[in-house]
């Protein structure tokens, strides 16, 4: 299971990895590398999936610092490295 602290580590040891897919949604989106590191940062794991393949992921919602709502999945894999996995504007306010 990810923890919050795991996420922080890996983003400021550089153990961060992106996948094709969060590039291109970053892109449609307007989602800049930083709004997603800081709302890593400063947010909350709001959903644990412990069985999701190839490792475990976790939801976890934050702020940037412009107050933008972002939700990201990532996952962490056993050599530590985390993994973003998509990310998207909550347009839903909660």
């Amino acid at each position: 299971m990810i923890e919050k602290s795991e996420i922080e580590k890996c983003i400021g040891t550089d153990q961060v990895r992106l996948t094709v897919h969060i590039r291109k949604r970053m892109d449609q989106r307007n989602i800049t590398t930083d709004e997603i590191f800081h709302s890593l940062k400063e947010g909350k794991i709001i959903e644990r999936h412990p069985d999701d393949k190839p490792y475990p992921s976790c939801l976890v919602k934050g702020k940037t610092r412009k107050n933008r709502d972002i939700l990201v999945v990532c996952s962490l894999t056993p050599g530590n490295i985390l993994v973003l996995i998509t990310a998207y504007e909550n347009n839903r306010g909660d």
